[in-house]
């Protein structure tokens, strides 16, 4: 005989508790789908991010940093903003550093850059010390505001300045002038580009590059590839079209 009795065989005081229970159960179960779809009305499905593949920035290039040295101040700009973006934009072009990185310069290390040639700054993003190395060039380009770094870090001992938060925001700013001149997308982030960007062009050895701008996997350096031009692939349509137009 079977353990379950069928609910005519039940006894009436076991049959009503099953029905009422049963009953329960149904309703607390309309009532919860309910109270969900009231949820579902205000909650917006979530879209999956999909990262964009193409760049969202270009590199800055030889040219346009040569323009940025020569600006003349502009009438928002204070003067301790004027040189505190310059002095910045030297060490971003030069070394490869990130904007937080340079922001977190004192006194002291831009000092101790102009004179050894290298500096070494604590990286957040990686949670580890980077020593950057500044070319002979880039330190006669900087020597040159080597007398406005009392007036920049007058009031803060950061090059930052007192709104680092800031920083990213005021910098990309300033330089958004030379992106819309130039039809490129520059951020700050586009100094660091170019600097990886023309060492990889060198065929320095990756390992070696990703050592120098601070990269502690070599995966994050190859991606900078995107943003070579293939010189070898470039002769080849020259002599292509040079077959054409004779």
């Amino acid at each position: 005989m079977s353990n379950s009795l069928k609910a005519a065989e039940l006894p009436i005081d076991n049959l009503q508790d099953f029905l009422r229970i049963t009953d329960e159960n149904y309703k607390m179960q309309v009532t919860n789908s309910e109270k969900l779809d009231k949820i579902l009305t205000y909650v917006k499905p979530c879209k999956s991010k999909v990262r964009n593949k193409v760049a969202k920035r270009d590199a800055i290039t030889a040219k346009i940093f040569k323009e940025i040295l020569c600006m003349k101040k502009r009438k928002y700009m204070s003067q301790i903003m004027f040189f505190r973006f310059k002095i910045l934009c030297c060490v971003l072009y030069y070394t490869g550093m990130r904007i937080s990185e340079a922001g977190s310069l004192t006194k002291k290390q831009l000092e101790c850059l102009i004179y050894t040639k290298s500096v070494q700054v604590y990286c957040t993003k990686i949670k580890d010390y980077v020593r950057y190395y500044m070319s002979s060039g880039g330190v006669t380009a900087l020597k040159r505001f080597a007398i406005k770094f009392d007036l920049v870090f007058a009031k803060k001992d950061y090059l930052g300045g007192a709104m680092r938060r800031e920083l990213v925001r005021t910098f990309n700013k300033h330089l958004s002038i030379y992106g819309k001149k130039y039809d490129l997308i520059l951020k700050s982030h586009s100094f660091r580009i170019g600097k990886v960007t023309r060492l990889l062009s060198e065929d320095i050895p990756v390992q070696k590059v990703a050592l120098l701008v601070g990269h502690k996997d070599i995966k994050s350096t190859l991606k900078y590839d995107r943003f070579l031009v293939n010189k070898k692939l470039l002769d080849r349509i020259e002599k292509i079209d040079k077959k054409l137009i004779r």
